[in-house]
């Protein structure tokens, strides 16, 4: 049944109503895989990472590791969210709708903090640090804040590929049509 246009295409006004749900249900579903897989994954990994691993010595400056967790995470993320996305939605706009929430989402994340008032530079990072306190205080280069929407939308175009893997079939998830 996963694209199989037959069960909500032609004239029957029931069935195009279900089509509309299950569109709107797609792109929730697909933001939240975005969100919560990535910033799950972040949380655990860090716990499991720990503080020193995480950031320079003694400072809040995220390290090579880091960035390179993060950006695979977003990644996993991205695919995660069009996935789901595509597989729910069956066809193009939920995924088109999902690629545009994580960009303007990102552009207002990515504004809030490239404005927001950075920490102390004698900030001193001690010990165990806790999560929420980490993050709080960590120091990621700016352009982590830009790539961060762009990576999830062209990898959720990718999930969204991976998830309606019927074109041949009559589906229109990525093939241009609606």
């Amino acid at each position: 049944m996963i694209c199989d246009k037959s069960w909500y295409s032609g004239g029957n006004k029931s069935t195009q109503g279900i089509l509309h749900g299950t569109q709107s249900a797609g792109s929730d579903f697909g933001v939240c895989g975005v969100g919560g897989h990535r910033d799950g994954g972040l949380t655990a990994i860090y716990l499991a990472l720990g503080p020193d691993t995480v950031f320079e010595a003694g400072t809040y400056e995220v390290t090579g590791i880091w960035i390179g967790v993060w950006a695979a995470t977003s990644v996993v993320a991205g695919v995660a969210g069009g996935f789901v996305c595509a597989k729910i939605g069956k066809a193009k706009g939920p995924v088109i709708s999902l690629v545009v929430l994580i960009g303007v989402l990102g552009a207002v994340n990515s504004g809030y903090m490239m404005t927001k008032e950075a920490p102390a530079e004698d900030l001193i990072r001690v010990g165990d640090t806790p999560f929420n306190e980490a993050m709080m205080n960590a120091q990621a280069p700016t352009w982590m804040f830009v790539a961060e929407p762009l990576i999830g939308m062209v990898f959720a175009m990718v999930g969204a590929s991976l998830g309606c893997g019927c074109r041949k079939d009559g589906c229109s998830v990525g093939s241009g049509e609606e």
